[in-house]
């Protein structure tokens, strides 16, 4: 983030930390893919770069989609499960980069179940926090440990298959009845 700021500084490009945060965040550490979705993100803006915008070039789907599927997990609603997968892809989220986000907001959930002061810990305003507390009282840490690990292993399968959006449903399917293994005896 720091060397994305000093080349935007330097070639006079206004843009905030939170939005070449993002960037580095998708990139992976390449300085390389940061610099060409900054030179996309350039020049598909009018000079103003706004972070929706980032977030629309980069495919990420924001925290509302995560939240959506969350607490049709909590609940179990399979069919709005499948219909916010069928969203997804017709609105050509990249379902690996939604799996990535999705990993990060059971993490932070976590963080936010276990930690004592999780402001030190993860980058998010009171009110996302706020959010991700009322959120975190419906779900065990086991649960959440759970579908992290099923997460995780399908992001692999993703990366061999052909069929990434019957793997994403399969596994998000798998995710729903994690309580009820949890609970056998």
């Amino acid at each position: 983030v720091e060397q994305l700021m000093l080349i935007t500084k330097k070639e006079g490009i206004k843009v905030s930390r939170d939005i070449l945060t993002l960037i580095a965040k998708n990139a992976e550490g390449s300085m390389r893919d940061a610099l060409v979705a900054m030179d996309q993100i350039l020049s598909f803006s009018d000079g103003t770069i706004k972070e929706e915008d980032v977030k629309i070039i980069l495919g990420f789907v924001g925290r509302e989609v995560l939240s959506s599927f969350m607490n049709s997990i909590i609940k179990k609603d399979i069919q709005n499960i499948l219909k916010l997968v069928k969203e997804l892809t017709i609105n050509g989220t990249d379902l690996k980069i939604f799996c990535k986000e999705f990993l990060e907001y059971i993490r932070n959930l976590m963080v936010i179940k276990v930690a004592t002061e999780p402001s030190s810990l993860i980058e998010l305003s009171t009110a996302e926090i706020e959010h991700f507390k009322s959120e975190a009282e419906k779900i065990s840490i086991e649960e959440l440990q759970q579908m992290f690990n099923l997460l995780l292993e399908l992001e692999e399968r993703m990366k061999r298959s052909n069929h990434a959006q019957i793997c994403f449903e399969m596994a998000l399917l798998q995710i729903t009845q994690i309580q009820s293994l949890l609970n056998l005896p």
